[in-house]
């Protein structure tokens, strides 16, 4: 991509910007967007990088987030990465539906990763999916992490180290801005998808159910440090704040 790169400090309006802007941890950066603005939910703030969004449907923005579902998504055109990556999502929780934030999860085991809420029994619960491949035989494997209120808005990240198949979902800025981190080592290797693309606010699928407010979204094809997960989320926390959101 081409254009005005802009850096995030205090005081910027995020709403005007520009082609992108240049992420406090740029590394492996292939997607990054802001859904504060209906025009621009097709577009891909990261610099360098050809590959261009498609709108399926007719999602919506309020300001800050982007309102989408089964039939009203962003394609985001990147594929799942065949080795490590680090996702952050900034998400609200719309109601006590399962709202899929980003993945490319179309049902079953057919290989995929998804960040995602779940529905509970009056909330729901954060979790990290992805499918194993156990020599060609797939399955789910799910990280859940804690339930959280219809409401409440979130700052994620989810990590997969594919040299040890650990799995990391951070909650940040929870527990009083300590933030929560759950983890686990799923038996076998993530399996890869090899033609379904990211989707933010829904999955491929135009069966599967998804209710989602999504505010950001940004994948690296790279495993983050924690120093970087928290340099990113500083980064988010500032944007968010121009936009109102604490999170």
């Amino acid at each position: 991509m081409t254009g005005t790169m802009l850096s995030v400090p205090d005081g910027v309006s995020f709403a005007d910007i520009a082609d992108g802007f240049d992420t406090a941890v740029p590394r492996g950066l292939t997607y990054i967007n802001l859904f504060d603005n209906t025009a621009r939910l097709g577009a891909n703030l990261a610099e360098d990088v050809a590959i261009q969004p498609t709108i399926n449907g007719a999602p919506t923005s309020d300001g800050v987030f982007m309102a989408a579902d089964k039939d009203n998504k962003v394609n985001t055109r990147i594929a799942q990465p065949a080795g490590d990556f680090t996702m952050f999502a900034v998400a609200s929780v719309a109601a006590v539906e399962n709202a899929f934030l980003v993945g490319n999860y179309t049902g079953g085991a057919a290989g995929g990763v998804w960040l995602y809420f779940l529905a509970q029994s009056g909330n729901v619960r954060i979790d990290f999916g992805s499918i194993m491949d156990n020599a060609g035989a797939l399955s789910i494997s799910l990280l859940s992490g804690p339930n959280v209120a219809v409401g409440s808005t979130h700052a994620l990240c989810i990590r997969y180290n594919a040299a040890t198949r650990l799995k990391t979902l951070d909650i940040l800025g929870a527990a009083g801005g300590a933030g929560l981190r759950y983890s686990n080592t799923p038996a076998y290797p993530m399996a890869v998808h090899a033609s379904n693309k990211l989707i933010v606010g829904a999955t491929p699928s135009s069966v599967i159910t998804s209710n989602a407010k999504v505010a950001l979204a940004e994948i690296h094809d790279v495993l983050f440090t924690d120093a970087e997960v928290a340099q990113a989320y500083q980064q988010i926390k500032a944007i968010m704040a121009e936009e109102g959101v604490s999170v």
